[in-house]
């Protein structure tokens, strides 16, 4: 396609011309000797224009197409690998957030279960508290069955 265009574009006009010989007895040449010879009542008229192929156009039109083509190839490949990396790295901050997330969860599930078993050491001393104060009421209740005895 690309060639196809820098063909279409590669010629250029060209003028054709004829070279005319005036009458001898055409605009009373007859009576002007300096016109009675043939150099000076030959001209050179343009009759019409031509399109001719020309190399050197359709190269340059060639090149120039192929240029902006890559460049244009350069600079989506540029955006594209932008838009990649764009992607990447939101997927990437998405992953690390729910990491960081769910690393929060199980420390804040860790900080209830350290609680609870804070809680669950303080119910240990206290019962053991109460278990020493109960077996002194226990060998006492004993020393009183023994005496009843």
């Amino acid at each position: 396609a690309i060639e196809d265009n820098a063909n279409k574009n590669a010629y250029r006009k060209e003028d054709i011309y004829e070279i005319r010989i005036e009458s001898i007895f055409e605009n009373w040449n007859i009576l002007k000797p300096s016109k009675w010879s043939i150099a000076s009542r030959t001209h050179k008229v343009k009759i019409g224009e031509k399109y001719v192929y020309d190399e050197n156009i359709y190269l340059k039109n060639l090149k120039s197409k192929l240029i902006n083509k890559f460049s244009k190839i350069v600079n989506n490949l540029h955006n594209k690998s932008r838009e990649v990396l764009q992607n990447y790295l939101s997927d990437f901050e998405i992953a690390v957030v729910e990491i960081i997330n769910e690393r929060k969860r199980a420390l804040e599930n860790e900080k209830i279960k350290k609680q609870s078993n804070d809680e669950l050491i303080a119910e240990i001393n206290e019962l053991e508290l109460k278990k020493k104060e109960i077996i002194p009421m226990l060998k006492r209740a004993e020393e009183i069955l023994e005496d009843l005895k």
